[in-house]
């Protein structure tokens, strides 16, 4: 691997690190359990954040020279820029003030749960800190759709009437039908696992 390669791969890696920490849902999906105690980053300055990031790195990318590159690594190089370039050119139409919709969202946030391993303390941990954050992670969504409404960027209503159903299955008059709540009830048996395993 030369120069320009080594430089590229660089790139890739801690850019896929700083988009699993930019989107911990999202990492936590893929198995990666580093940021299992937080949601993502929602407000308007993380939004504009990421925007300068993404721009930066579209500098740092073509800083490298692509006739230097492995043909293999050309294709990456040129896919790394189209993807980097639509984020750019895609921040000034605001999708960002739509932070939900009919497939998901701040209203389906009960369903991570039910993706996530809870195999160690820690993971219960994890998840407890995610629901002490859940009303900011709520603050946040909120500010955004409240722009969206004074800029008059949002879903028309046939999108958006499937939602507050969404929204009821969260609330629950009894906690042990939260899907977010009731999976600690399996914590019993993993303390009875540790203690077993410390016996022996």
């Amino acid at each position: 691997m030369n120069e320009a390669d080594k430089t590229l791969h660089e790139l890739f890696a801690a850019e896929w690190d700083y988009q699993l920490e930019q989107y911990p849902t999202w990492a936590s999906r893929l198995g990666d359990r580093r940021w299992n105690d937080r949601w993502g980053y929602r407000s308007l300055d993380a939004v504009d954040k990421r925007h300068s990031h993404h721009i930066e790195v579209l500098t740092k990318l073509r800083a490298i020279k692509r006739e230097e590159l492995s043909p293999s690594d050309r294709t990456n190089y040129d896919l790394f820029q189209k993807d980097y370039e639509n984020e750019v050119e895609g921040h000034q139409y605001r999708w960002h003030l739509i932070p939900l919709n009919q497939l998901g969202g701040v209203q389906t946030a009960d369903e991570l749960a039910h993706a996530l391993r809870f195999e160690t303390l820690k993971d219960y941990d994890d998840w407890l800190a995610r629901l002490h954050a859940l009303p900011a992670y709520i603050e946040e969504t909120t500010a955004l759709m409240r722009e969206g409404i004074k800029q008059q960027i949002m879903l028309p209503k046939i999108v958006l009437e499937r939602i507050p159903a969404q929204i009821d299955h969260q609330i629950v008059s009894d906690p042990k039908e939260s899907r977010s709540i009731n999976l600690l009830a399996t914590l019993p048996a993993l303390f009875l696992k540790r203690i077993a395993c410390v016996s022996l």
